[in-house]
């Protein structure tokens, strides 16, 4: 079998890294967008355009979202190049401090979730529920706390979770417990979540969640890669 494992791709936001390899939750949510006509969707956390660019050729009308300027104006040059540009919206801000939306029929954040506090996380996904219609779907990734480059950390989680924290995988010192390899491109604070935590967060701002697990996605470098239960993605319809 070939691997599918790339070396990191550094993001010019300094939160982590990225790969142009679309992950199985960017994947569902393309899927999903080739049932919608015309959909109203927003990339949150679009990076390089590894999901947006495929859902303007879905014929999708795409809000780009990303902290980092640059990588906007990247997605916004190929999407210009592919003639998708009139489709697109650019959008500069970072979650869960996004201006007001509505009606939106999908949202996608992958890999963005494991850089919120828990406050965050309420707040995000209380934004995500009134910018996505009611039967509109919320297609997350994020991070586990059985990553392998942060397995340092699993006892401490596993410590608070016996002691009932509210938030177990806060991490206020990630680089401290990330392995050497990709410490430097890892964020200071970190938040690692397991699939209870996540479809409780979704529940209580009025979601039904369809599908809450854990896989290894495809482009993960090897020292992320652990017992393929390094992410978690997350399908949410709004009620």
């Amino acid at each position: 079998m070939v691997s599918t494992a790339q070396p990191p791709i550094p993001l010019t936001n300094e939160y982590g890294w990225t790969s142009t390899i679309p992950n199985p939750i960017t994947c569902r949510w393309l899927e999903y967008l080739r049932t919608v006509p015309a959909a109203r969707t927003i990339d949150i956390g679009a990076g390089f355009g590894v999901g947006t660019l495929p859902a303007l050729a879905l014929g999708a009308r795409v809000v780009a979202n990303d902290i980092s300027q640059q990588q906007l104006q990247h997605i916004a040059q190929l999407a210009q190049q592919a003639g998708l540009r009139q489709n697109l919206e650019l959008l500069e801000a970072a979650l869960p401090e996004l201006p007001p939306l509505k009606g939106l029929d999908a949202i996608h954040a992958s890999n963005v979730f494991h850089f919120l506090r828990g406050s965050q996380m309420i707040a995000a996904v209380s934004w995500m529920a009134s910018a996505v219609k009611s039967d509109g779907k919320v297609f997350l990734q994020t991070v586990s706390p059985f990553a392998g480059h942060l397995q340092r950390f699993l006892p401490e989680y596993q410590r608070r979770k016996r002691e009932d924290l509210r938030w177990p995988g806060e991490i206020e010192a990630a680089r401290d417990y990330a392995d050497a390899s990709v410490r430097h491109m890892t964020p200071p604070f970190m938040h690692v979540l397991e699939s209870f935590a996540a479809v409780a967060l979704f529940e209580a701002a009025g979601f039904t969640v369809e599908y809450a697990d854990y896989y290894t996605r495809p482009g993960l470098p090897a020292v992320c890669r652990s017992d393929g239960r390094e992410n978690l993605g997350v399908v949410a319809i709004r009620n």
